[in-house]
């Protein structure tokens, strides 16, 4: 069980208490799918769900609708992600963007420093589909402006800057099976 988790940012604070995060109850008693990832970018947090749901709560300094309420608000109480499916498998976020795997392909939002893999460098408040990747997407990872994608070939996609689009990763042509966060040009687990 998680305890307290509080984030503090400019004049307010947000705090959540006991997430039981093996069964995905929440102190007020509602019960989910249970949690099988959770991500954090600055001052907020995101959770996945076993059945695909994300929820997220924290501080929203980014000025797009980073926590899914529709609003660049802050969220004192977690509160469900609109606008992915059902089969969100994947989810990571950075400092102030979220990727998903959605329905295998890949998805972000927030503020966009290149990290959406879109070709523009405009934030969004819905998700985006990163170019050339509809489908066929296991895993994606996020840190900054920097975005991995592992594919079910086995190969993997990378990403990072203004503008930026997906790329296949030069020496990589399958096997890929983890690329933590920020690995465009450090190491990555093949199997």
């Amino acid at each position: 069980t998680c305890t307290t988790a509080t984030h503090a940012a400019a004049s307010s604070t947000v705090s959540v208490t006991n997430i039981d995060v093996l069964t995905g109850t929440l102190a007020n008693g509602y019960a989910y799918s249970p949690m099988i990832d959770i991500t954090a970018g600055d001052y907020f947090t995101c959770v996945l769900f076993g059945n695909g749901r994300i929820k997220c709560w924290g501080t929203n300094n980014s000025g797009y609708a980073l926590l899914g309420s529709g609003s660049a608000a802050h969220a004192t109480i977690p509160g469900f992600f609109e606008g992915l499916s059902r089969s969100v498998t994947s989810l990571s976020c950075g400092t102030s963007t979220c990727c998903a795997g959605d329905a295998g392909a890949v998805k972000c939002w927030g503020t966009n420093g290149g990290a959406f893999g879109d070709g523009t460098s405009t934030g969004s408040n819905s998700p985006v589909m990163a170019i050339g990747l509809s489908s066929g997407v296991l895993k994606v990872s996020t840190v900054g402006n920097i975005t991995n994608a592992i594919l079910q070939d086995g190969t993997m996609r990378n990403w990072s800057g203004a503008g930026a689009t997906p790329t296949t990763v030069a020496g990589l042509s399958n096997g890929v099976s983890e690329a933590p966060p920020g690995s465009a040009q450090k190491c990555y687990i093949v199997s």
